[in-house]
């Protein structure tokens, strides 16, 4: 686009927002349904030009979605988040083009006619995208795959963003393949992980937990809800914080009764202190990175 046909461009638009501006009071509703009609045209037009300008940078590659992602909050002074959407939105509802000048069809064919004929936003694209790209999606046969995105797509239009998470996780548990009993009852592997991050900055750090089996899932709820202290009233605790006591008090006694020797102690220590160093490492090399990319902007 020529710097003319760009202010032209502008010229029309500032018209057509001040018209917009001088009914507000007349129609304040039919104002608000024009306003949000375009802003998703705007949405559009912007998913358009970034996916133009990452097949000219060379394709919807990682790095050059992340480079983008980057570039565009720097341009609009947006947080990455945001970028993000339309990012995202441009590699999954446009055509790509390999390097050996293959053109590849959308990834989400239905979600990319939603979005272009107005019917679903960027937040809709964002719970789609999420969706189906979730560990449940991931045990879908290709076929169920198309028909669960063609469904999401088509629900998105009748639907909040918040309502199209909750339907899609719904139709996504009743998507799933049944476990295959002929294989002497083995059905797919299961998970159990307890994974221990600690701040790498203060005391502490956050321990979450998957846990597929449902034996072992039933009988740590079962201790700890049993052990939780009711609620007292008047008492601000959570449950979630009760819950947090349980354990501490259970591991504490654990340990009382059988002390880690100095192996243990020292294995430990080293495994902390080791996951804080990288934490660190990374932070100074994330920091480190941005100054380099900002000295080099300002010269």
């Amino acid at each position: 686009m020529t710097s003319r046909s760009s202010s032209d461009v502008r010229s029309h638009l500032d018209a057509a927002l001040r018209e917009l501006k001088q009914i507000t009071t007349d129609a304040p509703l039919d104002t608000l349904e024009a306003a949000h009609d375009a802003r998703r045209e705007l949405d559009r037009i912007t998913v358009a030009a970034v996916a133009e300008a990452l097949v000219r940078s060379g394709g919807f590659a990682r790095r050059n979605r992340i480079l983008m992602t980057t570039q565009i909050g720097d341009l609009l002074g947006i947080d990455r988040a945001e970028a993000r959407l339309f990012v995202t939105a441009a590699v999954h509802l446009n055509a790509d083009v390999t390097a050996d000048g293959t053109t590849t069809p959308p990834r989400l064919p239905a979600t990319a006619d939603g979005f272009a004929t107005g019917r679903l936003g960027l937040r809709h694209v964002q719970v789609i995208v999420t969706l189906l790209h979730s560990r449940s999606a991931e045990q879908l046969s290709a076929s169920t795959w198309a028909n669960v995105e063609s469904q999401l797509a088509t629900q998105a239009g009748l639907s909040t963003p918040a309502h199209l998470r909750n339907w899609g996780r719904r139709l996504l548990t009743s998507s799933l393949p049944e476990p295959d009993d002929s294989n002497h009852g083995c059905s797919r592997k299961e998970t159990n992980e307890l994974t221990i991050t600690p701040h790498f900055d203060r005391p502490g750090g956050t321990i979450t937990a998957r846990l597929d089996d449902a034996e072992m899932f039933s009988t740590i709820t079962t201790f700890i809800d049993t052990h939780a202290e009711p609620h007292v009233g008047g008492s601000t605790t959570t449950i979630a914080q009760r819950r947090a006591r349980v354990l501490g008090r259970f591991c504490a006694e654990a340990l009382r009764r059988r002390p880690p020797n100095r192996r243990d102690r020292a294995t430990i220590r080293h495994d902390v202190d080791r996951k804080r160093r990288d934490r660190k490492r990374n932070g100074r090399r994330a920091r480190t990175s941005h100054r380099s990319k900002g000295t080099a902007n300002s010269n």
